[in-house]
């Protein structure tokens, strides 16, 4: 399975801490004038000495992140972890795409393994202990009123074995966990799936000149600037110990790029790189990324630009362009803490 980042299932998320509410949005709605000012400035100094270039194939070095839900202390000895898809469904563009590992860590054979809506469970038997045609129902209700489209069950699973199963989940809202019912040899167990805004968009595939376009429509409160300190390059250029200037811009644009698409379904569109006097220099770099909103197809673009020395932490200036405005608020927000983040090496 890798590296695990484990979260208890009734605690609260910290990913999820720095994301805005409605009641929050208006006290928003006053900075983006003034920060926008400052990102123009940024962005015209960024223009006047860059070039473009290509990250080869960054998409296939994307690496998902996995989160715990069961643990097998609490399941006795089944352990359930999952992991946003950047997949969208053919089913419905309402529905987010998770693939969920099924893991028994017990020394005896399990059965009967599947998941299912938490209300649809209890519309059918409060029971813990249900029989095989009461699961039946309730997966024929569930069908009916879908929270998610029903999982196909597993008959077994030895001491040892994984499984995996995808799920197409209808979360009611971005912010708010999806309650479900785990039964495994016939006992439930309440979990939460956590829903991450990041698998709330598509990639958009679009060139630099159709970008600019639809940034154009989308000006004033329709675009929102935060920055973080980054520093995920740091380790990537002690490790390496090239002093290569070009290969300093690529470290940094790499990192930032994995960063980016490893928290969400995002497409690159172009990377910018600073050409000045200054070779340890990284202001004005700057990657733009598009994507839009399964539900709507709205588009949410996403500008990142670099002040700083390339041998130290860096500032990144994020602008999100997004007609949906809480959304396009709660979406920045969730950027700048994963980017802030420091980087976990695998062990």
């Amino acid at each position: 399975m890798g590296n695990v980042s484990e979260e208890q299932n009734g605690g609260v998320n910290s990913r999820f801490g720095d994301l805005m509410s409605t009641k929050s949005l208006e006290s928003w709605l006053d900075e983006p004038a003034k920060s926008s000012k400052e990102n123009e400035t940024n962005q015209s100094r960024a223009r006047r000495s860059s070039a473009r270039i290509t990250i080869g194939n960054i998409r296939s070095r994307v690496k998902p992140k996995y989160y715990m839900l069961l643990d097998p202390a609490n399941g006795n000895g089944l352990k359930v972890n999952y992991s946003f898809s950047t997949e969208t469904s053919s089913v419905s563009s309402h529905l987010v795409s998770v693939e969920v590992f099924f893991e028994n860590c017990s020394s005896e054979p399990m059965s009967d393994i599947v998941l299912i809506d938490e209300n649809c469970s209890k519309s059918s038997d409060s029971s813990t202990n249900p029989t095989p045609s009461t699961t039946e129902n309730t997966l024929k209700i569930h069908t009916e009123n879908p929270a998610m489209v029903s999982m196909e069950d597993i008959p077994s699973l030895e001491p040892g074995q994984t499984e995996k199963r995808t799920l197409l989940v209808r979360f009611h809202h971005h912010l708010l966990p999806l309650k479900l019912a785990l039964f495994c040899n016939d006992t439930k167990f309440p979990v939460k799936l956590r829903p991450d805004i990041g698998y709330f968009i598509k990639p958009l595939p679009i060139s630099i000149e159709g970008f600019r376009d639809k940034e154009s429509h989308l000006p004033g409160m329709f675009e929102y600037i935060r920055s973080c300190t980054f520093t995920d390059h740091l380790i990537e250029l002690n490790k390496s110990g090239n002093s290569l200037t070009e290969d300093k811009f690529l470290v940094i644009c790499e990192a930032l790029a994995l960063k980016m698409m490893s928290n969400a379904n995002l497409s690159l569109v172009s990377v910018d790189m600073p050409v000045a006097s200054n070779l340890d220099d990284a202001s004005g770099l700057c990657l733009r990324f598009s994507s839009e909103i399964l539900s709507n197809s709205m588009p949410c673009l996403i500008t990142v630009t670099v002040e700083g020395k390339c041998s130290d932490p860096l500032v990144v200036s994020l602008k999100v362009n997004c007609e949906e405005t809480v959304f396009g608020l709660n979406f920045l927000n969730r950027v700048v803490n994963f980017l802030a983040e420091p980087f976990v090496t695998s062990s």
